[in-house]
């Protein structure tokens, strides 16, 4: 399925209080989040490596989105893949309140 036009994708930042190694909490963690997704300068060239320039570049200007942090999750797991139900409890979570 193509994606063409305008998107609502919501970003959950994730902390596991248990991770080996630990994780740590950045002082502004959804402003990193947001500068990464929106517009993320090189420091020497300029160049935008955001997620939003790349899907720019890769649509060819179509391919648009509106990005939202919703609040931290705390997850007492090491990991969690794919098809874990967590990740998809969260997928339903983030994505169901933003349609």
């Amino acid at each position: 399925m193509a994606w063409l036009g305008r998107k609502k994708i919501a970003f959950i930042p994730v902390f596991r209080p248990n991770a080996h190694p630990p994780d740590a909490i950045p002082a502004d963690w959804n402003g990193d989040i947001l500068r990464r997704v929106l517009f993320d300068p090189d420091k020497r060239s300029g160049a935008d490596r955001s997620l939003g320039a790349y899907i720019q570049a890769a649509s060819s200007g179509l391919a648009h989105f509106d990005a939202v942090v919703l609040p931290m999750v705390v997850i007492d797991q090491q990991d969690f893949g794919h098809d874990s139900t967590i990740r998809i409890q969260f997928w339903f979570a983030g994505f169901g309140r933003f349609r």
